[in-house]
């Protein structure tokens, strides 16, 4: 997945891999974008495992960052669609990021700054 992720593309999307964020280290994370991406194995399934991704997960939210989960298996099956739809929704949130910075005109409404930031970012 990394050699699929780690070059820069047109819209500027760039990822790290095995990036550290506080106490958890990620699998790949877009800083423009907040976006960590988790390619999960089946030991993500066992034991106390989900309820750790749950807690890492409600983590990164607090730090407004957005968790996405990719199986293991999708990545096996077909790599390059995995890496062309995290591309995707990483180049989305950085659009709604830009959209989180432009502010209305005087006269087009009234948006306050608790509601739009909860339309844009989940």
């Amino acid at each position: 997945m990394w050699v699929r992720l780690r070059q820069k593309d047109a819209q500027g999307v760039v990822f790290r891999r095995q990036h550290a964020v506080g106490p958890y280290v990620l699998d790949f994370y877009c800083v423009k974008a907040r976006l960590a991406v988790g390619i999960d194995g089946e030991i993500h399934e066992r034991e106390d495992h989900p309820q750790k991704d749950a807690l890492r997960d409600e983590w990164l939210r607090v730090q407004n960052i957005w968790v996405y989960r990719v199986a293991a298996k999708a990545v096996y099956d077909d790599a390059d669609e995995v890496a062309f739809g995290i591309r995707a929704l990483a180049v989305a949130r950085i659009k709604k990021k830009e959209q989180f910075y432009s502010f209305p005109v005087y006269g087009e409404g009234v948006v306050t700054f608790s509601s739009f930031y909860l339309l844009i970012w989940p």
